[in-house]
């Protein structure tokens, strides 16, 4: 009972009285559990009231970012998560392979056979080109890699289409990777109706271009560049991927590691310590305890080094002193390495993992226990794996496969009728299937004859088995078995 209650409850017992049933009818009116804040588990609960999306999130961003980096760099577990993660969704890289619509495009099977090779020439010229870069460092496939892991890291990854004319290169189109940091209020002004994190906002809302300083330190306003989001042709000019986008109207994306910064930060604090008193248990201490006179201080292995109490004390690598005969030794007993410690860490590990979509099996490249429990944590991971992939191909390598092709169109390296004019032709043409690194199979005879009957049953074509078992294209695998065929017939011969 609060003082006031008490304090009624003295002067006015029957006022006191109706206080109480005003109160307790109150309670029963809230269907939730969670709503009554007179439950002894829920009366100390802090909790941040919800406000406008931009608002909980922007002003949080950076601190965010911050701590997700120096994770990243010092925390074993996030460095494994966001490696693990990259390894699975990008490899190498993801390649397409076009599946052109031949039907809608009234195209005979040889023909739209036949395009499609084109097509796949043309792009991995340019994809596997340096010139693909911006500044001329990497191929397409390792921006995606780059991409990928800061849109984990820092919560979003952006990518600028530059096409810029020049004689040197075959292509015209580049990417541009842009730090998140530096898309930005010019001059760090605070968020209005028409900017917001960076975002320029039309009065409908819709964002239309984005604002990028100089430098991640940049604050002044004549720092910043204006980007619009498309090109006057309506093309896309800004690719933007984004991570955790749970609600209407967000912007900006939240690094991976936001719901577990805190715990990854004590679970790595405490790892540290523990390894940190291992060591100092390696070292074997005997204490020499005097039992007539006052201390001497540490002996090391050499028995004529002494330490007196006001030296400099060290722990030494033990030896054998003799003894006097009112003399005893003691050992210390710093009982490490902890028996608790393994239990509590895999404990952690496994909601860390939980968090992060990843099994701890797979965190921690760690595979105890059966067949069966290890497949079934590889093949929950390959479903958060489909999704990351699949994200990353609709925000980041369809857009690019279509500028591409859309360039090869516009300087006549191909012909493909009705690309520049109709949307819908346009659509078929770009029409593929983008594939990576594959899931893998812990028994690779089970998961042969599991293909071959999707096979014999029309479940699958060979193709798709091709680059789910071995991250292969068909039609490489055939040509090369065709090619071994003809040598092993010419040593016949």
């Amino acid at each position: 009972m609060n003082p006031i209650d008490a304090l009624v409850n003295y002067v006015n017992p029957k006022a006191g009285l109706e206080r109480y049933q005003a109160r307790q009818q109150m309670s029963m009116t809230q269907a939730f559990n969670a709503t009554k804040r007179d439950r002894p588990s829920l009366k100390d609960w802090l909790y941040k009231r919800t406000n406008d999306v931009n608002t909980d999130i922007d002003k949080e961003l950076v601190p965010l970012r911050e701590m997700a980096r120096d994770l990243e760099r010092n925390a074993p577990l996030a460095h494994a998560a966001f490696n693990v993660l990259n390894a699975a969704v990008i490899g190498p890289g993801l390649r397409v392979r076009p599946q052109v619509d031949g039907q809608y495009l009234g195209l005979s099977k040889a023909i739209a056979d036949r395009k499609q090779v084109e097509i796949r020439r043309i792009f991995e010229t340019w994809a596997e080109s340096p010139d693909a870069d911006r500044v001329g460092l990497s191929s397409f496939y390792d921006l995606q890699s780059e991409l990928f892991h800061s849109h984990l890291l820092n919560g979003d990854a952006f990518c600028l289409i530059n096409f810029r004319e020049s004689k040197k290169r075959a292509f015209y189109t580049q990417l541009q990777t842009i730090e998140a940091d530096r898309v930005k209020n010019p001059g760090l002004s605070v968020d209005v109706e028409n900017m917001c994190a960076g975002f320029e906002l039309s009065a409908a809302g819709v964002p239309r271009a984005i604002h990028i300083a100089k430098n991640s330190a940049s604050i002044n306003g004549s720092d910043f560049q204006r980007v619009p989001l498309k090109y006057q042709n309506g093309r896309a000019q800004v690719l933007i991927h984004r991570h955790h986008v749970k609600r209407s109207g967000q912007l900006r994306g939240i690094s991976l590691l936001h719901p577990v910064i805190e715990a990854l930060k004590k679970v790595d604090t405490y790892m540290q310590a523990e390894l940190a008193a291992s060591a100092v248990a390696s070292h074997f201490t005997v204490f020499i305890k005097n039992l007539n006179a006052a201390p001497q201080g540490i002996v090391s292995e050499d028995a004529s080094e002494t330490f007196s109490a006001d030296s400099e004390l060290q722990l030494k690598q033990g030896g054998c002193v003799q003894l006097d005969p009112d003399q005893e030794v003691e050992l210390a007993n710093p009982s490490r390495p902890s028996v608790a410690f393994e239990p509590f860490v895999l404990s952690m590990w496994r909601q860390l993992g939980a968090a992060l979509g990843i099994p701890y099996e797979i965190l921690i490249m760690n595979f105890n226990a059966s067949y069966s429990a290890s497949k079934a944590s590889l093949l929950e991971f390959a479903k958060r794996v489909i999704v990351h992939r699949i994200r990353f191909v609709r925000s980041i390598c369809q857009p690019v496969y279509e500028q591409v092709l859309f360039e090869a169109v516009l300087r006549n390296f191909i012909d493909l009728p009705g690309f520049l004019d109709n949307p819908m032709a346009r659509r078929a043409w770009c029409q593929c299937f983008w594939y990576g690194p594959i899931q893998g199979d812990i028994d690779e005879v089970k998961a042969a004859k599991a293909a071959q009957i999707r096979l014999e049953n029309g479940l699958s074509s060979k193709a798709m088995e091709a680059e789910k078992l071995w991250n292969r294209d068909f039609d490489q695998i055939e040509q090369e078995r065709k090619l071994e065929k003809r040598q092993e017939e010419s040593l016949i011969d």
